[in-house]
C-alpha cells in the first residue's frame, strides 16, 4: 500500500506549514489543525495548497511531491497530477508534453531543485 502524505503551502504566509490534522467541521467545511506555540490554529482550507506525494523518490532518495520542479538531462519538469495518473510536464515547454511518472520517465535520474511556490521560472 502507498504511503499517503502531504505538504502544505500556506498562500497568505507564502511558505510551507506543517501541515498537522485535517478536520471536517459539522458544516461540511475542511480545515487544518496546524501546530503554533505548543498548541493548534486552524487554518481554513482555502488559504492552503495540499502537496500531495507521488510515492517516487529522486535519484537522492528524497520523496517527490505536486508541484515539485525536477531536473533531467538539462530539462526542468513540474510534477502535475493530471487524468488520473502522475505526470511530469516540461517547463516552459510551448507544447506541453507530459511524461508519465514511473513508466515513460525514469525518475530514479531525476533530481528535485525546487518546487513551482518558491523557485522562480
Amino acid at each position: 500500500m502507498r504511503e499517503i502524505k502531504f505538504k502544505v503551502w500556506d498562500l497568505k504566509l507564502n511558505k510551507h506549514t506543517n501541515p498537522g490534522s485535517m478536520q471536517l467541521s459539522c458544516s461540511g467545511k475542511m480545515f487544518l489543525l496546524v501546530p503554533y506555540l505548543g498548541n493548534f490554529k486552524i487554518k481554513s482550507i482555502e488559504d492552503l495548497v495540499l502537496r500531495q506525494l507521488t510515492g517516487f523518490k529522486d535519484k537522492n532518495s528524497i520523496d517527490i511531491y505536486e508541484g515539485d520542479i525536477i531536473k533531467k538531462d538539462n530539462e526542468d519538469f513540474e510534477v502535475i497530477w493530471n487524468n488520473g495518473s502522475w505526470q511530469l510536464t516540461m517547463i516552459n515547454d510551448w507544447y506541453k508534453q507530459h511524461f508519465y511518472v514511473g513508466h515513460l520517465f525514469n525518475y530514479e535520474k531525476c533530481e528535485i531543485v525546487g518546487n513551482i511556490y518558491e523557485t522562480k521560472q
